[in-house]
C-alpha cells in the first residue's frame, strides 16, 4: 500500500474510535461509578477487542484474497454498502436525539474484572467485526503481501 492508503486508513481508524456509541456509555459509566482506573482497565480491554477482530479481520480477508478472489470482490462490495448504510445512520440518528436508559443495561453488565469486561464489551458487539471487515476490504488487494495484510 502506498502512504497515502496507510494515512486513510489510520484517519478512519481513528474518527471510528472518536465515534461515540454503547460502548464508550459503558466505559464512562464504569469509570464514573467505580473510578479513574476501572475506566482505564475496561478502556483497554476493550481496545484488545477490537485489535483481537481487526486481527481476525486482515488474515479472514487476507486467506479469502488468496483463495477466492472473486469472492473478495463481492466482499468488497457487501463492505462499501455497510458503511454507507452505517454512515447514512449516523447521520440520521444526529437529526434526532434520541435519548436511551443505559443505566439498567449496565448495572447486568459491571463485573469486578474491568479488562475481561471491556474484552468482553468488544467481542460481543458483531458490529465492530462488520465495520472492520468493511473497511480493511477497501484497502487489501491480491498483490499486497501478508506483511502488509497484517500490519
Amino acid at each position: 500500500m502506498i502512504l497515502q492508503d496507510w494515512f486513510s486508513l489510520a484517519l478512519i481508524c481513528f474518527f471510528g474510535a472518536l465515534s461515540p456509541g454503547p460502548s464508550l456509555l459503558v466505559i464512562l459509566a464504569v469509570a464514573a461509578a467505580q473510578g479513574r482506573r476501572a475506566g482505564l482497565l475496561i478502556s483497554f480491554g476493550h481496545g484488545l477487542g477490537v485489535l483481537f477482530y481487526a486481527f481476525l479481520s486482515a488474515t479472514g480477508l487476507s486467506l479469502l484474497i488468496v483463495s477466492y478472489e472473486n469472492l473478495f470482490v463481492f466482499v468488497q462490495i457487501l463492505g462499501a454498502i455497510f458503511l454507507i448504510w452505517l454512515g447514512l445512520n449516523l447521520i440520521r440518528s444526529g437529526l434526532y436525539n434520541a435519548k436511551v436508559n443505559y443505566r439498567s443495561s449496565l448495572n447486568s453488565f459491571l463485573l469486578n474484572h474491568q479488562l475481561l469486561s471491556g474484552f468482553y464489551l468488544a467481542i460481543l458487539n458483531p458490529k465492530i467485526e462488520v465495520f472492520c471487515l468493511s473497511l480493511f476490504s477497501q484497502f487489501l488487494a491480491p498483490s499486497q503481501s501478508n506483511l502488509t495484510h497484517l500490519l
